[in-house]
């Protein structure tokens, strides 16, 4: 299915490669998808108790649009009173506290474009977003409940590895309603009420609205940046790993170790006896799970013209058409001194790493003019065919009133 689907009425929901009708109201996708995963469990078990198993439970939750159930959402009545800065220093001070990252670590500071609370413009709609956002956690937490609930029904739950963690850093993304009145000026069809409007409350069913950048700053506390970008805010994920039979950990422990979403799959193939093949990117985990250090080597990233590697502690990244950056994540874990200037050799062997996975994974140079022809072209190409409708819509009224 597409990502940044709509919740309550998803228009592109299929059942094993088949597409779907559009669902009736009242429909909510998270828990669809919570059902059908805690239903797969059963089913399982049901049939063939003895085979091990696969499941991929992968949400739209929390992305936009905001959307959750009003019952969700009232939970969090009154809790993001004290607006995103507030927030931001309340999550920095709670991971400092469970110990996630190294003692004296400084939190980033706002990010670059977010306005003070003080200075928000309409606060209450700005809380109702954070709640909407929330709300929708909350309903996917449950879901995850219901899945667990059907593993230990089938008593699978203590051999069953569960890994759990978030794609990437908030989406700042901001949802304009610029086409909205020439949409519906046009006679147009539309779904729900598209775009970040004060005026409507964010959640329901004619609601299309994103959370924000602010509140996403909040949400990648204490690092800086946000998805898409490579900063840690937005490529750093916790993991919470859950596996009775399996694990060399007391329950709760923290591990410093480095891992990877393309771990996952050598991971899952190792533990089905088979070996990953050779052009496979990543490594298997069993080691971290077995308790036995394991040397993770180099990290490679490239997104819309960002750049970045990361060897051990240090990591390379340089935002589209910037210079590279040099930190070292030991020290300084939310990437506030840089020391490209004072550790030049560093800057260029890290460089020289990333060229090289550059030419071999075939990356190619951003070009800069690329996306904004291409974001252009689509926006005159809608925009036309916005105001043909329109014409002709003005043109019918006039013979009819003829």
């Amino acid at each position: 299915m597409r990502g940044a689907d709509d919740l309550w009425h998803p228009a592109s929901l299929a059942r094993d490669r088949e597409s779907l009708p559009p669902p009736a109201d009242g429909f909510y996708l998270t828990d669809a998808l919570s059902d059908a995963a805690a239903g797969f469990v059963r089913d399982h078990a049901a049939q063939n108790p003895q085979a091990p198993f696969f499941l991929y439970l992968a949400y739209t939750a929390p992305h936009w649009p905001v959307q959750a159930p009003a019952e969700d959402i009232a939970r969090f009545a009154g809790r993001y009173r004290e607006g995103w800065d507030a927030l931001r220093q309340e999550r920095a001070g709670r991971v400092a506290a469970l110990g996630l990252l190294p003692d004296g670590f400084q939190p980033a500071p706002r990010n670059p474009g977010v306005p003070p609370w003080r200075g928000a413009e309409h606060p209450d709609w700005q809380r109702a977003r954070m709640r909407a956002y929330a709300g929708m956690v909350h309903r996917m937490d449950r879901g995850i409940g219901e899945v667990v609930r059907a593993l230990q029904e089938t008593g699978a739950l203590e051999n069953t590895l569960l890994i759990f963690f978030s794609d990437n850093g908030a989406s700042p993304e901001e949802l304009g309603t610029g086409g909205l009145w020439l949409r519906r000026a046009a006679g147009l069809w539309t779904p729900e009420h598209y775009g970040d409007d004060p005026g409507l409350e964010p959640g329901g069913p004619d609601s299309f609205q994103s959370y924000g950048r602010a509140w996403a700053g909040a949400s990648n506390a204490p690092f800086r940046g946000y998805k898409s970008g490579l900063y840690e805010g937005g490529i750093r994920s916790p993991g919470i790993v859950h596996w009775p039979a399996g694990l060399r950990h007391a329950p709760g422990s923290k591990l410093d170790d480095l891992a990877h979403v393309t771990d996952l799959a050598p991971t899952a193939l190792g533990l089905a006896g088979l070996d990953a093949p050779a052009h496979m990117d990543g490594r298997d985990l069993r080691p971290v799970f077995l308790g036995h250090e394991r040397a993770r080597g180099p990290l490679y990233w490239e997104h819309e013209g960002w750049r970045a590697v990361r060897d051990g502690d240090l990591k390379l990244v340089s935002r589209w058409r910037e210079p590279w950056e040099l930190y070292d994540l030991a020290a300084d874990p939310t990437e506030l001194r840089d020391l490209a200037a004072q550790r030049p050799q560093e800057v260029a062997r890290l460089e020289s790493l990333w060229q090289g996975w550059a030419a071999s994974a075939g990356v190619r140079p951003w070009p800069w003019w690329n996306p904004f022809i291409r974001n252009a072209v689509a926006g005159v190409l809608a925009l036309s065919v916005l105001l043909l409708a329109l014409l002709l819509r003005m043109a019918l009224g006039a013979l009819i009133r003829r």
